[in-house]
């Protein structure tokens, strides 16, 4: 998930916010293009660090099969991943990706989620 240029995982954490544009002035900071096949039935999932520093790819993943598999649409998943995002945060013994990557990077003992904003986008593909 995700897209990541030449980042690796822990960069890319470590870099997630201003990644695309800075409010204040709309200057474009940074950008990544990625073009994939998509098929019908495919979910797009877009985040913001609110949402990927504290779910990892996996438990996105689980989750919007989960919602499929219960018959929800893409507004159902968006809410149920910010809401999951939002639980994580505040949890101070969670194991979440940015807690890995910032121990990692930073040589730093980090435990529990980021309490930031959460934005969630989500397409399912027809």
């Amino acid at each position: 998930m995700g897209c990541a240029g030449g980042l690796d995982e822990v960069e890319r954490r470590a870099h997630t916010s201003n990644l695309l544009c800075r409010a204040s002035d709309v200057t474009l900071v940074f950008a990544c293009l990625s073009l994939s096949q998509v098929r019908r039935g495919d979910v797009l999932v877009l985040g913001t660090d609110g949402l990927l520093d504290n779910l990892s790819d996996v438990e996105i993943a689980e989750e919007v099969a989960a919602c499929r598999g219960r018959g929800q649409g893409p507004s159902i998943i968006a809410q149920r991943l910010a809401r999951l995002a939002f639980e994580a945060s505040y949890d101070k013994g969670r194991v979440t990706p940015y807690a890995v990557a910032a121990s990692e990077h930073f040589d730093m003992v980090y435990s529990g989620g980021k309490p930031d904003d959460i934005t969630v986008l989500c397409a399912v593909c027809e």
